[in-house]
C-alpha cells in the first residue's frame, strides 16, 4: 500500500513541467530591442538614430579627475560600455554648477564630472570619441550639487 499526500501527483507534474522549461533552448530576444530608434526634435531639425534601444543609466563611478574632467580610468569605464553593445550611454551626473563650501568636501561631490562654465568643452572630446567609438550615443545626466554634506563633516553651524 503506498501513501499520497493530497496535492504530490499535481507537485510532481509542476516539477516536470519546470524541468522541461529549463532544458529548452532560450528564446531569442524581441527583435524591437536590437533595431534601430529615431529620437525627433534635435537642435539640427534631424531625428537622432540610436543604434538599438538598449541604454545604459547614469552611475557615479567617481572616476573623474579631482579638477572634474574625464580621466583616462573614466574613458575606458564608458568606452567599454559602448563597445559592449549599448545604444545610448548616459554619463553620470556632472555638477552644472560649483559645489557651495560647505558641500565642496562631501564625497558626493569628489571626483565628479563638472559642467560649470570653467571646464573647456574640449575636454570632454576623448569622452565622446571613445562612445561613439564603440558604436553608442552619449548623453549626460545634469547634477546640481546642492547642500549635499553629513552633519559630521559640515562646519558647525554660525547663527545670530
Amino acid at each position: 500500500m503506498t501513501f499520497e499526500f493530497p496535492g504530490q501527483a499535481r507537485m510532481a507534474d509542476v516539477a516536470r513541467a519546470i524541468t522541461e522549461a529549463a532544458l529548452r533552448p532560450p528564446e531569442p530576444p524581441p527583435a524591437v530591442l536590437f533595431s534601430p530608434l529615431v529620437l525627433r526634435g534635435s537642435a539640427a531639425g534631424q531625428g537622432l538614430t540610436l543604434p538599438n534601444r538598449v541604454k545604459l543609466a547614469a552611475m557615479t563611478t567617481g572616476f573623474a579627475s579631482a579638477a572634474g574632467l574625464p580621466s583616462p580610468r573614466l574613458i575606458e569605464w564608458y568606452s567599454a560600455r559602448a563597445a559592449g553593445g549599448t545604444g545610448l550611454v548616459t554619463v553620470e551626473g556632472a555638477l552644472v554648477a560649483p559645489p557651495h563650501a560647505l558641500c565642496s568636501r562631501s564625497r558626493f561631490n569628489q571626483h565628479r564630472l563638472r559642467l560649470d562654465g570653467g571646464v573647456p568643452a574640449a575636454a570632454y572630446r576623448p569622452l565622446t570619441d571613445a562612445i561613439h567609438g564603440g558604436g553608442a550615443r552619449a548623453a549626460v545626466q545634469l547634477t546640481y550639487p546642492g547642500l549635499r554634506d553629513t552633519a559630521a563633516r559640515a562646519p558647525p553651524p554660525t547663527a545670530p
